[in-house]
């Protein structure tokens, strides 16, 4: 990291495989890529996606025939696939709210993603940045 620039994590968010709720594998606690080779897979190559998640679908994606495979450049797009049906999509779970038609269940094997802040330091933001951090109540920890 570059020096005067700092990493403040404020939450984790888990690797998760979002499924419609219509499917049965959207009641599990936690799924296993072999759970999955039945199921078409929804790649989203937005460049929004962390890289480690992107890199988690190029591998997984790999795994599946390509007649399996559905591409698309946006979450939305992707989400909107998984509602009608068309597949899974691997996403953090960093949602601000539930959403009812999807299940988003944590992918085993993956520790959550840190996701927080890079602030350049100086003491005048020290204050600031240490009531900032304080507002959430998981740092970097699920």
């Amino acid at each position: 990291m570059q020096k005067g620039i700092s990493f403040y994590p404020l939450f984790a968010s888990r690797i998760c495989c979002v499924l419609s709720r219509a499917n049965p594998l959207s009641e599990k606690k936690s799924i296993a890529i072999e759970d999955l080779m039945e199921e078409n897979i929804i790649v989203c190559t937005s460049g929004a996606l962390p890289s480690v998640v992107a890199g988690i679908q190029s591998r997984t994606s790999g795994m599946f025939a390509y007649s399996k495979h559905h591409y698309c450049d946006e979450i939305s797009v992707a989400l909107s696939l998984v509602r009608a049906g068309y597949g899974f999509c691997i996403l953090p779970d960093s949602r601000p709210a539930p959403v009812p038609d999807l299940a988003y269940v944590p992918l085993e094997g993956y520790d959550p993603l840190p996701c927080g802040i890079f602030v350049k330091e100086s003491r005048k933001q020290e204050e600031l940045i240490r009531s900032f951090t304080a507002l959430f109540p998981v740092s970097a920890k699920l």
